[in-house]
């Protein structure tokens, strides 16, 4: 990471936009600290960050579109669809009626498999039986209705790959849905230099200015949905990815989130949660929250400079049999100011150095977050993906 003192010299050679506060309001500027023509935002309101085609009205309508806010516990109909077995070469219709074909398997995951349709569409069919239920096929319908890269002028809406249209076969039964078509690797592949039939480039084909701004551009989207009252919930890095180019090289200013459909969006909660991820205050039966989000972006961004170590990651001493999960719990981040006692605590061989390099205020706000005294510790007092993009 860039020392603090070097950053603006860097950022001049290299010229690149960073964000930055100049006049008491938010904006990304250019080298010459000069402000960009993507548009400024008021800093009492960071969130609603607009490019330089984008005029007042078009303010006010992100602001007036948003989605209800829900807590507490909540009830589904896990009442059973019919399940119908597709594959490829098979016929699906979306909701005007048009009849698609199911070109190509482009992959499967835990709920459904993507098919490459005729229209150039990725379409997803649930391929778990269980999972067709009623809250779901509503969910997909309110979705398909209230798409935000339709309804959002705001630039970044058509990287998230919502639900465009519902998904039917010839006798009206419900399927899935259709979405935006991204030849891509996800950042888990990106991160943890995985070699993949599509790409073998990884995170340390990267410079530390092309790392910095992937985690400026994914924090600006979550800071985006999160001023819709949109909460992600499954936030892990196979979740983001990076269109690839004609060579197999993923471009890293074309970021995309999938896996949409698990999203918290009105009154449907959000359906998955991974691993490594999950705030300390989660409850599996009730409405996730925005600090829950929070704590999940905390994890992401250390993970994305820390080549896929995770935060509370670290080295136990005979007798400490201690879960990561028992650590998250109990804030036993083992990083800190203090040399000496981090290295006798975090895994040996990359993070030192990592840790080492990152600025100071970095590292304090990793501290404030993750230790269980730290300032931010608690879930309403985390740093938001806006207050990441202040600092």
């Amino acid at each position: 990471m860039l020392k603090k003192r070097f950053k603006e010299k860097i950022y001049k050679s290299y010229n690149v936009k960073i964000v930055g506060i100049k006049n008491n309001q938010l904006g990304i500027f250019n080298c010459n600290n000069q402000t960009s023509n993507n548009g400024l935002r008021n800093k009492q309101n960071p969130n609603n960050r607009l490019n330089n085609k984008q005029n007042s009205n078009s303010e006010n309508n992100i602001n007036s579109f948003k989605f209800k806010i829900f807590t507490g516990k909540f009830k589904l109909n896990k009442t059973l669809l019919k399940y119908v077995k597709v594959d490829e070469n098979s016929k699906v219709y979306n909701s005007k009626g048009e009849r698609i074909t199911l070109v190509k398997k482009l992959g499967s995951g835990g709920e459904g498999t993507v098919y490459l349709g005729s229209n150039q569409k990725a379409i997803k069919i649930i391929n778990k039986p269980e999972k067709l239920t009623v809250s779901y096929k509503e969910k997909i319908e309110f979705m398909a209705k209230n798409n935000i890269s339709i309804k959002s002028p705001y630039r970044y809406s058509k990287n998230i790959c919502w639900p465009q249209d519902v998904i039917y076969d010839s006798s009206n039964n419900f399927l899935g849905y259709s979405m935006e078509c991204v030849n891509s690797i996800t950042l888990y592949d990106l991160v943890m230099q995985i070699e993949t039939d599509k790409s073998s480039y990884g995170i340390f084909n990267l410079t530390k200015i092309e790392i910095v701004n992937i985690i400026i551009r994914i924090l600006e989207m979550f800071s985006y949905l999160h001023s819709m009252n949109v909460i992600v919930g499954d936030i892990k890095m196979e979740n983001i990815v990076f269109r690839l180019n004609e060579r197999g090289i993923p471009d890293i200013n074309q970021i995309y989130f999938v896996d949409v459909d698990s999203y918290q969006i009105d009154k449907f909660p959000a359906t998955a949660v991974s691993q490594g991820f999950i705030a300390p205050e989660f409850k599996s039966d009730e409405y996730r929250t925005l600090a829950e989000d929070n704590f999940a972006i905390f994890t992401l961004i250390f993970m994305i400079l820390f080549k896929g170590i995770k935060p509370y990651n670290q080295i136990k001493n005979e007798g400490n049999n201690t879960t990561y999960e028992d650590d998250v719990h109990n804030g036993r981040f083992p990083y800190s100011n203090n040399e000496k006692a981090t290295l006798n605590k975090i895994p040996p061989g990359y993070p030192k150095y990592c840790w080492s390099h990152l600025p100071k205020y970095i590292r304090n706000a990793f501290i404030s977050v993750g230790w269980l005294q730290g300032y931010n510790f608690e879930p309403q007092k985390r740093l938001s993906s806006s207050k990441w993009l202040y600092l």
